[in-house]
């Protein structure tokens, strides 16, 4: 006998081969076939999660890649044996988790990513053979390779390119043609550029070429739209002026329309009103400077301790002369002046004084500067739906006009009508979600249903093997006394005789309770621990007899 033969022969006596096998024999086909499906299944399962498991959790390594650095940095995780994973159009790749910033810091030594474009490495190998036209369009490819891996690192932008016009050198300045440039950018789905960021484009452009003004800087996007027009008078310009106007018109009506949009849905509701706002500005520095002159409080001047004359305004100097003359000539004529008083004489003696006063009108001078950006003009459309109630147009009416300040000696207007609203579109939206909430309730208790089935199967497949290992005999038919008998014999002498004689003997006639249950004294332990379904059986075929 050779030892596969006597190695299946040792198999084949091994207690528990021999009990999966005595099961195998007892199942029936269908039993057989469920069992078989939960082994394979059971197998696959264990396959796939053991492969899933065992792979290398991969993460981004580099994302919007050129296809020329792209395939550089493949080339090289190939050469050091690192695993790798490439997106559908070749932008992203991907390595083990563990293993991203050791790579990384590899590529950066040998300069990868590049970023499409070529910058100052360009001078990094001297060659003395090259002439100034290929140094000087190098030196523009390194600049524009530059700028280009500069404003990609602005958050919004994916890809840029950068292409600058350098003219030649003339020898009368009068005839230079002005060095320009022009920007285009592929930018974020859903993320534009700020005006301020458009505008620090134009500027870095701009100071990193020499000769370059920020108004020969063009900025687009990959759609064709242009980006930098506002900022084509940077470096104070009308236009970025008109720009920076417009965004603080827009940016005032939004606000006043929010403000009265978020009033009248607590009047309303919401979605019942729709407010409109147009504001004209006025962007225009005024100084006004006026000069009011105030009547002065009438009042009197006197001279010598008498009232002299009627004095108005405020006096601001006042000069006195006085002669005085002794002796029989006699005096002068008085010179006519301002303010004088006739000489007095008394005999050969006379004395004149002479007042000179000068009087200042009250004047008051205002200067005004308006700052820009008041209203000139203001005017607000409200729509509301026709199931609002008319009696409540008036009060709208007059809340708007009080939030939004209306000024009719201004020329301000404000307009409420009632109108029927077009509601399909929310009918349509609201019908998509109650659709969408149908679809992912439905396949909610699809999924729970399918895992109760599973689970189910599962339950219905280990019931049946438990049940199988525990009943070693098939199940069949009420066995006959001669079984029974056999059965007995097989156990116990003793007991053979005990089953025989409870099987024949008719019931005793002293007691009637005795006849109709019969004694089990005779009967060996054995039977119910080796075989219980074999007794219950055997009871009950003798109470059917009884």
């Amino acid at each position: 006998m050779g030892v596969e033969e006597k190695s299946v022969e040792q198999l084949s006596k091994w207690g528990p081969f021999v009990g999966l096998t005595k099961l195998w024999n007892q199942l029936t086909s269908p039993q057989r076939i469920v069992v078989v499906a939960f082994l394979a299944v059971s197998f696959v399962a264990t396959i796939f999660i053991g492969s899933v498991a065992s792979k290398p959790r991969m993460t981004v390594l580099f994302s919007g890649l050129t296809a020329e650095d792209a395939g550089a940095i493949v080339q090289k995780l190939t050469e050091q044996k690192i695993p790798y994973r490439l997106s559908a159009d070749g932008s992203t790749i991907e390595v083990p988790a563990n293993k991203v910033y050791d790579v990384r810091l590899q590529l950066a030594t040998q300069g990868l990513p590049q970023g499409g474009a070529v910058g100052l490495e360009l001078f990094d190998k001297s060659n003395f053979g090259m002439t100034e036209f290929a140094e000087r369009l190098n030196y523009q490819r390194a600049i524009q390779g530059e700028l280009q891996r500069t404003i990609k690192q602005l958050a919004p932008v994916i890809d840029a390119r950068v292409h600058i016009a350098l003219p030649e050198e003339k020898l009368y300045t009068t005839e230079q043609n002005p060095v320009t440039a022009s920007v285009v950018l592929k930018l974020k789905q859903g993320v534009p550029l700020s005006d301020e960021q458009v505008g620090g484009i134009v500027h870095l452009v701009a100071s990193a070429v020499e000769g370059l003004k920020p108004s020969n800087v063009t900025v687009v996007d990959t759609y064709g739209n242009v980006l930098s027009e506002p900022f084509a008078g940077v470096g104070g310009g009308s236009q970025l002026l008109t720009a920076a106007q417009t965004k603080l018109k827009r940016q005032f009506e939004n606000e006043l329309a929010t403000n009265l949009q978020t009033m009248l849905a607590r009047i309303v509701g919401p979605d019942k009103a729709v407010v409109r706002v147009s504001a004209e500005l006025s962007f225009d520095q005024k100084e006004t400077k006026s000069e009011v002159y105030e009547p002065a409080q009438p009042g009197r001047q006197t001279t010598g301790g008498t009232n002299s004359s009627a004095a108005t305004g405020v006096l601001v100097s006042q000069e006195t002369k006085t002669e005085t003359y002794t002796g029989s000539v006699q005096p002068p004529a008085a010179v006519p002046t301002r303010a004088s008083v006739r000489p007095t004489s008394t005999g050969d003696n006379y004395t004149r004084n002479e007042t000179t006063a000068q009087y200042q009108v009250t004047k008051r001078i205002e200067q005004t500067v308006s700052a820009p950006g008041q209203i000139k003009r203001l005017s607000v459309a409200v729509l509301v739906d026709d199931k609002v109630e008319p009696a409540k147009i008036p009060g709208i009416e007059q809340a708007v006009a009080a939030a939004a300040g209306i000024d009719t000696t201004r020329g301000d207007q404000i307009t409420v009508q009632r109108l029927a609203f077009d509601t399909s579109s929310d009918k349509m939206r609201e019908k998509e979600m109650a659709q969408a909430s149908r679809a992912e309730m439905i396949g909610t208790i699809a999924k729970n249903v399918g895992a109760i089935i599973l689970l189910a199967g599962f339950l219905f497949v280990l019931r049946t093997i438990v049940r199988q290992i525990r009943v070693q005999v098939p199940s069949s038919a009420a066995p006959s006394p001669t079984h029974i008998d056999q059965l007995v014999k097989d156990t116990s002498p003793a007991g053979s005789q005990g089953v025989a004689d409870t099987t024949t003997q008719a019931p005793s006639q002293s007691s009637e309770s005795a006849a109709s249950s019969p004694t089990y004294d005779g009967l060996p332990p054995e039977i119910a621990q080796s075989s219980p379904e074999d007794l219950v059986r055997l009871v009950r075929s003798w109470m059917s007899e009884q």
